[in-house]
């Protein structure tokens, strides 16, 4: 599963991604939509370089960790219809940048 490159587990009740998850380092595409979840785990997009795309949007994520500003290689992220009221920025990053 190292090289998976997409990924859709949108539609399935998810109500949180499995610690395996944040091991797929070749990951370009994540699709999650439509899914329950509530939190994502400080350590979420550590290992995530290669995400270019990603899709969180109909989830009930209440705050974004701060390792999701190490997305670097991002291109595009969907977080509409999200309840997020939350993103935890400890150090300026180019992610903060593009907030401003």
């Amino acid at each position: 599963m190292k090289r998976l490159r997409i990924l859709d587990v949108s539609r399935n009740e998810l109500i949180h991604l499995p610690d395996s998850f944040g091991r797929l380092s070749a990951l370009e595409e994540f699709y999650c939509t439509k899914n329950e979840i509530r939190k994502l785990k400080e350590n979420f997009a550590t290992k995530l370089l290669s995400l270019r795309h990603l899709n969180l949007n109909h989830n009930n994520i209440s705050v974004l960790p701060h390792s999701f500003t190490q997305l670097n290689a991002l291109e595009f992220c969907d977080l509409s219809y999200v309840s997020m009221m939350q993103i935890k920025l400890r150090t300026h990053t180019r992610f903060h940048e593009q907030l401003a």
